[in-house]
């Protein structure tokens, strides 16, 4: 296929229904270490079908986008601690903990691509341009735009936000903060190692976590056409997000109980004998965390 934007964006849509954010070999493995190196990646999520985090999630998307013929390099992102807030709230953002990715589609400027922010964002190609904006999924919309760095005392000129608005909200919410600095693969390779190792420096330590964007196609009752929306799991928690609705599904009892819902909802596979690593650490249901739902 030609390397233009409705190929870009039909393989954004198509890795991001195919493979779920998640983050359960940070938590059910001896290593406690999210694998995110390309070969890693690849061998993870092509070959049976489960997920990763950002860092996996777009390595593996920009080695296809380059096999393809797309001009494309990594960048990286601060996420905003409140996503879970429901009220306006000011952002705050965390240290460097997210990969995005720049590509420039056949006779275009250079657009946003990301296929690994669990909690929302893109689910096609955003123009680098202020202002611009994009349809998300579960009815929300999406806009980036130009942002001075936090707290930065050289500010840098190609500095962005990407924020997000809910149907059922009147207000923006921004998501990440990011510039167009180029990353190296290694780069990503530390900034995941970092947000495993370290305790308590990035709320997925706290928690199991997995996203899941799902399509179902339009209906008499709808018209319209098909719907894209969330299936989320935060806090041992499984939720519906769609249009202007977010709807709780199921509870989890037991550890038991979330590796199941892990391999119902998701597709995700952790054997029973794998809950011993999780025994004893933040992330364990009994003091597990809801973060980032928006």
């Amino acid at each position: 296929p030609a390397p233009n934007y409705d190929t870009l964006s039909k393989l954004m849509i198509g890795h991001v229904i195919t493979f779920p954010y998640e983050n359960t070999d940070m938590h059910y493995r001896p290593e406690y270490l999210m694998r995110v190196k390309p070969e890693e990646a690849y061998e993870r999520q092509v070959l049976p079908g489960q997920g990763g985090w950002c860092c996996a999630q777009n390595t593996l998307c920009l080695g296809m986008l380059r096999a393809l013929g797309y001009p494309a390099y990594a960048g990286a992102g601060r996420v905003n601690r409140f996503l879970s807030a429901e009220i306006d709230t000011p952002a705050e953002y965390k240290p460097l903990c997210h990969m995005v990715l720049f590509v420039n589609p056949e006779g275009m400027e250079t657009h946003v691509v990301d296929v690994g922010f669990g909690g929302g964002g893109l689910t096609r190609p955003l123009e680098l341009r202020e202002g611009a904006e994009v349809p998300g999924a579960s009815g929300e919309r999406i806009r980036l735009r130009r942002s001075l760095v936090p707290g930065a005392v050289r500010q840098a000129q190609d500095a962005c936000v990407l924020s997000a608005k809910r149907m059922d909200k009147d207000h923006w919410k921004d998501l990440y903060h990011f510039s167009e600095t180029e990353m190296t693969l290694m780069d990503m390779v530390v900034l995941s190692y970092s947000n495993c190792a370290m305790p308590g420096v990035g709320s997925f330590w706290y928690d199991v976590v997995a996203f899941f964007f799902k399509i179902e196609p339009g209906t008499e009752e709808q018209p319209e056409g098909s719907e894209m929306y969330r299936v989320i799991l935060t806090g041992g928690k499984v939720w519906e997000d769609r249009k202007g609705e977010k709807k709780l599904i199921r509870a989890c009892e037991s550890e038991e109980d979330r590796v199941q819902v892990l391999k119902e909802y998701f597709g995700l596979t952790v054997e029973l004998e794998d809950i011993r690593w999780i025994q004893g650490r933040a992330a364990a249901l009994a003091n597990a965390r809801v973060i980032e739902t928006k």
